[in-house]
């Protein structure tokens, strides 16, 4: 229980009370690990959208190797950062789209632009290997269309 004007307590909320909105009767903070899941999320989004700035650079050179972060997995030696990064990556996937333009930086097959996975998972029939690298500019025509 609460303390009076000569002796102080220590006064126990829920957890849930202090997350609640204020409006609701709670303190109104913001729950940690939610805020930290947004946190790392859009670090992880600036490193796609913004690869040249310096978080970017660093977390790509320390972990990535040239590949694309969305392709990497945790390391034993990875820090919180890059860990909690990571974590977040399947969500981070999902939300992020493709801006297609000319269709010369996107892989056909491989990339995941038309649907939420390659189109390679949903084909009918098995895709050669030497058409993986094909791009969507391959496919289109500016006249004809697909």
């Amino acid at each position: 229980m609460g303390g009076t004007a000569t002796e102080r307590r220590t006064h126990l909320v829920t957890w849930e009370v202090v997350t609640k909105p204020k409006e609701d009767g709670g303190l109104g903070l913001h729950a940690m690990r939610q805020l930290t899941s947004a946190l790392m999320m859009k670090l992880g989004w600036r490193m796609q959208m913004e690869p040249g700035g310096l978080w970017s650079t660093i977390l790509k050179h320390k972990y990535c190797n040239g590949t694309d972060l969305l392709l990497r997995s945790i390391q034993g030696n990875s820090s919180n950062v890059w860990k909690r990064v990571m974590a977040q990556k399947d969500a981070l996937q999902w939300g992020i789209g493709r801006a297609i333009g000319d269709g010369t930086g996107t892989l056909f097959w491989t990339d995941i632009w038309a649907m939420d996975r390659p189109l390679l998972d949903v084909a009918i029939a098995p895709v050669p290997l030497n058409m993986h690298a094909q791009r969507v500019s391959d496919y289109w025509d500016r006249m004809q269309g697909w």
